[in-house]
């Protein structure tokens, strides 16, 4: 099966054209003020937060959404479980220009931002790669994601050039287990395998933050299998109504991804799962309202 994303070329440049002006303005003045401030900001494209460059694809076409979903988190795993074999160090914490939490004070190869970035905008720029504007703007968020973790001093080169490689191999297996399958129960065979991977990680590494990774995606494919009979809802959903969706949805899953770490595991895990359903709930719910009352 082959995926046809075709658009109005100026319809895309519309939308593209001012996230990588921003982008690039906000990266221009980082390295030129080295600001600590510019850089955190351009750190927090990655990691967590880059399976938000997955809501406008899952506003466009529902399923690949879920898939490009699964492959950021499976990028977070599959970095814990590299982490754990390869054991090489961060710079030391005195070098660091920004405060890290404990569970950060581990191996530094690869670099799980870059990673996340990688798979993310990489799977977006496969899926988009007839047009040049969305590539561009994909590769400048995933080289200001990498630059910011060397311009912080919490990376060394060799870790986000590492990221960089292994997050988009895993952009590129993911989008071609999809469209090169037939099969209608695709999809529950990439969310299955996404389940097992982060089973058989969890069980090599024993890093407890791979659990998180397990909660967002249980949220996920909950929703997306009560759901997916549904996503022509969303797929003829107006524009504009798409945009308010993800515009709700990014401030109510940053919140519920920045519950305190000392409330206990299964608060942070219920919070996390609540941060999978709400990637796929709420931008159903908008465009279904929008639908129901226009």
């Amino acid at each position: 099966m082959t995926i046809n994303m075709q658009y109005n070329a100026r319809y895309v440049t519309v939308i593209t054209l001012p996230v990588a002006l921003t982008v690039l303005g906000l990266l221009i003045y980082a390295l030129v003020t080295n600001n600590v401030i510019s850089w955190i900001i351009l750190t927090d494209f990655g990691a967590g937060y880059s399976i938000f460059a997955c809501l406008p694809l899952f506003v466009i076409e529902p399923e690949l959404g879920v898939v490009a979903y699964f492959t950021t988190l499976i990028a977070g795993a599959v970095c814990d479980a590299l982490k754990y074999f390869f054991r090489l160090p961060r710079p030391p914490p005195y070098l660091w220009r920004v405060h890290l939490p404990k569970y950060y004070y581990w191996y530094g190869f690869p670099s799980g931002h870059t990673m996340m970035a990688a798979a993310s905008y990489g799977f977006v720029s496969i899926v988009f790669r007839r047009y040049l504007q969305v590539v561009t703007t994909c590769w400048l968020f995933i080289i200001s994601v990498a630059l910011s973790r060397v311009m912080l001093y919490v990376h060394y080169p060799r870790d986000v050039i590492g990221g960089a490689i292994f997050g988009f191999i895993i952009a590129i297996i993911m989008y071609l287990l999809y469209s090169r399958s037939a099969s209608k129960y695709k999809d529950t065979f990439l969310i299955l395998f996404s389940l097992l991977v982060f089973i058989l990680v969890y069980s090599y590494c024993r890093f407890i933050y791979c659990i998180i990774d397990v909660s967002v995606g249980i949220g996920i494919a909950l929703m997306h299998f009560l759901l997916k009979d549904r996503y022509d809802i969303i797929r003829r959903g107006k524009w504009i109504w798409k945009v308010v969706s993800i515009i709700v949805t990014v401030p109510i899953c940053v919140l519920l991804m920045h519950v305190p770490h000392n409330i206990g595991l299964l608060f942070i895990m219920l919070s996390y799962f609540m941060c999978g359903v709400s990637l796929v709930a709420i931008p159903f719910i908008i465009l279904y309202l929008s639908e129901r009352f226009r």
